[in-house]
């Protein structure tokens, strides 16, 4: 009895049934992402994992999560993919040339729920890491440009040109969207650009300018006479870029000259008739803060400018 068990044993060893137990290991997964049927060419890894391999896409947390990468090396909108899922799918890959020799399970990364631009949708299937890849910092990708995302519409969607909603109830914003290939304007098509929560409605960025404000009563009387003091100022203004964090934004050459230049406060700060730079520089914090004000009132952000900067 004995001898008979073990001859079964070396009988089913040698018709190659036999394996070890198999451990839960993150596969060395090798597929073709338009073919998933690629014979001879997968690791048979057993059970899935417990995890995932961390994602190389972009990976959203609206509505649930989502993930958004393109493949093939190639960042044009028909390789770029918004997916709804990450997770493991157990498939019956062919073990050999021949595609009904014998089949076996593997574990392999798939995206799913996939849509392209024009709304086609596909799984994409892992075999490496790098070949779902994140658009937003990507060199395959053209470098970005600032767009006026969801100004109308509050929803982003899974494609550029269907209505199925990824993310809803977003507020106007500026982003950062892929830039054409002049390097000036943004990748829009129908109207939406791709950012982090998806294909939005969008616009190209404006930097802004701020609106005339009313302008008080002058009563500044210029040592160096109001033309000349309107004039420096005008010079000493114009062409100069305002920062708040990231953003940037210059005051239009109207705007400086008949309304800012037009304010006791700046023709006191450039009038250099009247003492030196130290003793004016009262004068200029005033103008200054009547700008940055201006901004803040009608752009939303209080820009401002080093005094370095600025020769008053």
């Amino acid at each position: 009895m004995k001898l008979n068990l073990i001859s079964a044993i070396f009988a089913i060893c040698l018709n190659g049934v036999y394996s070890k137990p198999r451990k839960s290991l993150i596969p060395d997964i090798r597929i073709d992402p338009d073919n998933p049927i690629n014979p001879g060419k997968l690791i048979d890894v057993g059970d899935c994992p417990s995890t995932m391999p961390y994602p190389t896409a972009y990976h959203g947390t609206g509505n649930g999560g989502y993930y958004i990468g393109f493949i093939q090396n190639t960042c044009t909108a028909d390789h770029t993919y918004v997916c709804k899922r990450y997770a493991w799918s157990m498939s019956r890959i062919a073990d050999g040339p021949i595609f009904n020799e014998g089949h076996s399970t593997h574990c392999v990364p798939e995206y799913s729920e996939c849509y392209n631009s024009k709304g086609d949708q596909r799984r994409i299937y892992i075999y490496d890491k790098g070949i779902f890849k994140n658009p937003f910092n990507d060199s395959h990708c053209n470098k970005s440009i600032k767009v006026v995302v969801n100004s109308s519409d509050r929803n982003c969607y899974y494609s550029a040109t269907t209505n199925k909603v990824l993310v809803s109830g977003l507020k106007e914003r500026i982003v950062d969207t892929m830039v054409n290939n002049d390097g000036q304007t943004p990748r829009m098509i129908n109207g939406r650009c791709l950012v982090g929560a998806g294909w939005c409605q969008c616009k190209k960025y404006v930097p802004p300018s701020p609106k005339p404000a009313p302008v008080s009563k002058n009563t500044y009387n210029c040592k160096g006479g109001k033309s000349y003091c309107i004039d420096r100022c005008y010079r000493k203004l114009k062409d100069k870029t305002w920062r708040y964090s990231n953003k940037k934004a210059q005051i239009g050459n109207t705007e400086i000259k008949n309304i800012y230049c037009q304010t006791d406060a700046c023709q006191a700060a450039f009038d250099d008739f009247n003492g030196t730079r130290n003793s004016r520089s009262s004068y200029w914090r005033n103008c200054k803060n009547i700008i940055t004000n201006d901004f803040k009132i009608y752009w939303g952000f209080p820009y401002t400018i080093d005094d370095s900067s600025i020769d008053w």
